[in-house]
């Protein structure tokens, strides 16, 4: 260990640092985090890039950078709903109501009460307020068109 501090020492003492950190730290430091958030950033190519230069065959090359593109694309949109959906708690327990009650109609009916089956039904009707009025003008017409695509 000795040996170790004094040939360390006499380097020091000498300038004759194995590396060139040891002249400059703040440099090599600020050197390093750059090298580091290029990696992070993303500033190599991708996968299909290194591709596309390695081939010769532009099309297919194209075609695997397009398809890349399309499933990144879809990847953020998928994430995107997922965070929609986890922001709008009322909206996700709203849908899982309206499905325990479609459940429990379907079972009402198959066990032969129709009348409690039709009132649920008549709960799940887009066309009625939560009230089992009738929606009037535009909210009903929305209301029909956004089930309409279910």
């Amino acid at each position: 260990m000795k040996d170790l501090f004094k040939e360390y020492i006499e380097d020091y003492n000498t300038a004759t640092m194995p590396s060139k950190k040891y002249y400059n730290l703040t440099v090599w430091d600020k050197l390093q985090t750059h090298k580091r958030s290029k990696k992070i950033r993303g500033d190599d190519m991708t996968e299909s890039q290194k591709a596309a230069l390695a081939s010769f065959d532009d099309e297919r090359a194209r075609k695997e950078e397009i398809r890349n593109l399309q499933a990144r694309k879809q990847e953020t949109m998928l994430k995107d709903e997922v965070s929609r959906m986890r922001m709008d708690a009322n909206k996700v327990e709203e849908m899982k109501h309206q499905e325990r009650l479609k459940v429990q109609m379907t079972t009402l009916n198959r066990t032969g009460n129709y009348e409690q089956a039709a009132k649920i039904g008549e709960r799940l009707d887009p066309n009625r307020d939560e009230f089992g009025r009738p929606m009037s003008g535009s909210k009903a017409g929305r209301n029909a068109d956004l089930n309409a695509d279910h």
